[in-house]
């Protein structure tokens, strides 16, 4: 009857040891493949995200921007090794979509210091990824804790970023009012400014200050009686006023200093040993020309990426 009792306890005891064991794998078996199969939206940690870099053919490409975690392999010429954007894979790198820093610690999702534009560009290409991509899950960190609310961070973001949108739109209405110059550049004539009607002056932005905290100045047509307000400039006084009867105001701008708002500076190297360009983009959509002396010789206020 003891050993009877004995070896039921023994079997007993091994089932539940089998059942614990059975139990065990099947969650890992779960976790394993919903990690290798993140088709459906999760929690990632930021040590879970590191490996879907591309760099493992049987891995998707994942990145994430402010916390939204994307499935971008059907981009993988794009984001796989090799590829211009991958340096987002596998990561968080929100801040370098407006910085342009692909290096060290520019590859971070902090925002901290921008303004709120740039919080706004931020914001519209989470919006693309929405759109072009799948979307896997959140990342936990600044964005989102532990059990997916967002943030106080999240929320200061996207708060900055409506506003300036706002802003924006109301810039934009506002600059209607006063038609932006004509523009063209040819590299034997040099860059020119004109308008069809009016006078070309150079003119403060006033919401850029709100907007990022720096003055900005555009290029807009003005009618005669609208020349002796504040605040205008000529492109170059010799060119001011032009003649009455020209159907086409335009002056040289090669004396032209840019405006403080200028956020990146990039070298294009043209092929074959012809001239190199120095091409400065201004937060405002404005493009400057320098040649190799740094004399600005171009300027356009209509270009859009």
């Amino acid at each position: 009857m003891h050993r009877r009792m004995e070896l039921q306890r023994r079997l007993f005891s091994s089932f539940i040891g089998l059942a614990f064991v059975a139990a065990m794998a099947a969650a890992l078996l779960f976790r394993f493949s919903s990690i290798l199969r993140p088709d459906k939206p999760r929690l990632w940690m930021v040590e879970e995200l590191a490996p879907f870099n591309g760099t493992d053919e049987k891995l998707p490409i994942l990145l994430g921007i402010l916390g939204s975690v994307f499935d971008v392999t059907k981009g993988k010429s794009h984001y796989g090794p090799g590829g211009g954007y991958h340096h987002f894979a596998g990561r968080d790198a929100s801040r370098a979509f407006v910085s342009g820093n692909f290096t060290g610690d520019g590859l971070t999702d902090s925002l901290q210091g921008l303004s709120g534009v740039e919080m706004s560009s931020v914001v519209d290409w989470r919006k693309f990824y929405f759109e072009r991509y799948i979307f896997v899950g959140k990342l936990i960190g600044l964005y989102y804790d532990k059990d997916g609310n967002p943030t106080k961070h999240l929320k200061g973001v996207e708060a900055k970023a409506k506003s300036a949108a706002r802003l924006q739109e109301k810039q934009k209405i506002e600059e209607a009012k006063i038609p932006s110059c004509n523009s063209k550049w040819s590299q034997q004539e040099g860059g020119e400014v004109w308008c069809d009607a009016g006078y070309p002056r150079l003119v403060q932005r006033p919401l850029e200050m709100a907007l990022n905290g720096k003055r900005s100045r555009r290029c807009a047509c003005f009618k005669e009686e609208e020349l002796g307000q504040p605040g205008l400039e000529f492109c170059t006084p010799q060119a001011d006023p032009p003649p009455p009867s020209s159907p086409s105001l335009y002056c040289h701008i090669s004396s032209c200093t840019p405006p403080e708002d200028v956020l990146n500076l990039a070298y294009v190297k043209e092929d074959r040993g012809r001239s190199k360009k120095i091409l400065l983009e201004s937060i405002r959509n404005d493009i400057f020309l320098l040649d190799l002396n740094e004399n600005l010789i171009f300027i356009r206020t209509s270009w859009r990426k």
